[in-house]
């Protein structure tokens, strides 16, 4: 009985696929919370920007799922048997991942910021102790 190393591989390929479902999870999670944030800050006046780490992550899910279409290349060199089926649902995880980043990063520019404007004056304000008793006022005789 002659075992093929590539069919081997494909017979347990759907344990390196779910790795892609994960990367497409954490990208929907990370959306949903961008999305969350801006309805939050639509019933606050303030609300602090979040989401720049999530979007770091989405980025490196993103990439991760671009890696994948690439080792689908290098199966696809060697007549991979299902390649094709599997191929086409890795297509639609990174079309759906990109929508989703998409989406994240337009709900994180629109998302207000918290840090108000600083206002320069020239001058320090002197500090008032209440305890000290206020001198007297002179009066011009």
């Amino acid at each position: 009985m002659a075992v093929n190393p590539l069919q081997d591989i494909m017979n347990h390929y759907m344990w390196c696929f779910g790795s892609y479902f994960i990367a497409m999870t954490i990208i929907l999670f990370n959306a949903a919370r961008s999305l969350y944030f801006f309805l939050r800050s639509k019933k606050r006046s303030i609300y602090p920007k979040r989401g720049l780490l999530d979007l770091l992550i989405s980025l490196l899910c993103g990439v991760s799922l671009y890696m994948g279409q690439m080792f689908q290349g290098v199966l696809a060199d060697n007549n991979v048997p299902g390649l094709y089926q599997w191929s086409s649902y890795l297509w639609l995880l990174c079309l759906a991942s990109l929508a989703l980043f998409v989406v994240q990063a337009v709900f994180y520019i629109k998302t207000p910021s918290v840090r108000p404007r600083p206002v320069i004056t020239e001058e320090i304000p002197a500090l008032h102790d209440e305890s000290e008793p206020k001198p007297p006022a002179e009066q011009d005789t």
